[in-house]
């Protein structure tokens, strides 16, 4: 990867002279929630928005390499569909996603802090998993916090999709709550719950604190279960005096420091378990910080946390280089 020492505007413009070929220069920001790390590209800031679309799954896997690439848990292009704010996000291995929760606010500052107005209004964005809307806690035109309605809950097998007695045995649920399954890790019987936020979720509740587990040892073979057609996100959580501590498997991009859809359906899980009340604030504890949810008595679940920007830069995206066979150019530059 290419370096450069000069400032960002001196180094683009020279950046733009001296590159030749069929390519483009790809704009991006770097924004975190909770340490959950996407690369955003604006669709309308961009040359050639046509070929960032088509390309999304390329450019996610090469910039989300950490240590040739950007680095990152995916990208997450931001553009209009429908007269709304749209959202897609890609996981780090190329895969598109449903619906990522840290992602999600980190989209509704962008757009919010652009147009200060939204942050009084409020902003609905759609994504692979429906429209969700967003309410904004700050001052002076800085969002400070992020409200999310993440929808309800799905516990169909059809559509989270699950297949039941693959792999995991099925104690009940499933309709109207969540399936209650068991399996065993540790050398131990563990109760999991299974249900859909956007995401299929397989929430694994441990009396050991999850930061003492192997993750890599049990997560990627949960995730890719032969009861989860689509694979899962695996959550392994202990109920703890007024919250919960969560550690994340995501499918597509291995451990997240955090995961918005993965503490929604941690805190169903605990809520149909008689851990905590319907309608009740429940914190969340993931390795990158807090979440507050609550799973409310209409079905709805709601999400708050922060958002943050980090840094922005642009890429090289060579074309030709491309068509050969190749990689991504992941030369960049970029300011903090």
């Amino acid at each position: 990867m290419n370096g450069s020492s000069k400032g960002a505007g001196e180094g683009f413009a020279e950046g733009r002279r001296s590159r030749g070929g069929d390519g483009f220069w790809l704009p991006f920001e770097k924004w975190e929630g909770l340490g959950n790390d996407y690369i955003y590209v604006d669709l309308a800031e961009v040359e050639a928005p046509g070929e960032v679309r088509a390309r999304a799954a390329s450019l996610s896997r090469v910039l989300s390499d950490r240590h040739f690439g950007v680095g990152g848990d995916g990208l997450v292009l931001i553009g209009e569909e429908g007269g709304l704010a749209r959202m897609w996000m890609y996981n780090a291995d190329g895969s598109l996603g449903s619906l990522c929760g840290n992602a999600l606010r980190c989209v509704g500052k962008y757009l919010a802090e652009r147009e200060p107005d939204r942050i009084s209004r409020g902003l609905r964005v759609g994504t692979d998993s429906g429209v969700k809307t967003l309410s904004f806690e700050g001052r002076e035109g800085r969002v400070e916090q992020v409200l999310a309605e993440m929808g309800e809950p799905i516990f169909e097998s059809a559509a989270i999709p699950f297949l039941p007695g693959e792999d995991l045995e099925v104690l009940g649920g499933g309709g109207d709550r969540p399936y209650r399954v068991a399996l065993e890790l540790e050398g131990e019987r563990r109760e999991a719950s299974v249900l859909s936020v956007g995401n299929p979720h397989l929430v694994v509740f441990l009396e050991e604190d999850p930061a003492d587990l192997d993750l890599e040892r049990w997560g990627p073979g949960l995730e890719s279960a032969r009861a989860f057609p689509d694979r899962a996100n695996v959550e392994f959580v202990r109920v703890e005096e007024g919250g919960i501590r969560q550690r994340t498997y995501e499918r597509g991009s291995g451990e997240t420091l955090a995961c918005g859809s993965g503490a929604c359906a941690v805190a169903v899980a605990a809520v149909d378990r008689g851990f905590f009340g319907r309608g009740e604030a429940i914190p969340v504890r993931l390795r990158g910080g807090t979440l507050q949810i609550g799973w409310k008595e209409d079905g709805g679940l709601w999400m708050r946390g922060p958002a943050r920007r980090v840094f922005e830069g642009r890429v090289w995206v060579d074309l030709l280089e491309e068509a050969r066979g190749g990689d991504v150019d992941s030369s960049r530059e970029g300011s903090a």
